[in-house]
């Protein structure tokens, strides 16, 4: 934390893209240990990419934030903990849904954005900025 975090005394701390293993208590204890030495502005965001896939062929994905799925038990959290929360993974799914191209040319993985999926994130939180 110290080495990660404290040491560059943030204004805004995002925690962000990260899974945990659907841990969404790993994800409020870390927000507790940077409230115990500082207080920043935090930002939580589900995930983007993941093991779920291509929004277009998997027929479970939803923009909607579903009951007791991880993306709503991390807004609770950030919620109870008063902190934002953006969730990226539905604008991830929106940008991709209306793409032409193959799912796998924004990955380097099956879990993981490549250079291009990147600047895809990054132009997402550019514009959740903007809002």
């Amino acid at each position: 934390m110290k080495d990660f975090v404290l040491d560059y005394k943030p204004d805004l701390l995002i925690i962000g893209g990260i899974s945990n293993r659907d841990d969404v208590e790993s994800i409020r204890n870390v927000i507790k240990q940077v409230r115990e030495k500082q207080n920043p502005e935090i930002i939580v965001m589900s995930k983007a990419v993941g093991k779920e896939g291509d929004p277009r062929t998997n027929s479970e994905w939803t923009y909607e934030i579903v009951e007791n799925t991880y993306r709503d038990r991390l807004r609770k959290m950030a919620e109870e903990e008063k902190v934002e929360f953006f969730d990226i993974e539905k604008y991830w799914g929106e940008y991709i849904k209306n793409s032409d191209l193959p799912y796998d040319t924004f990955l380097r993985d099956p879990v993981h954005a490549n250079e291009l999926g990147r600047i895809v994130l990054a132009y997402l939180l550019f514009y959740y900025f903007l809002e």
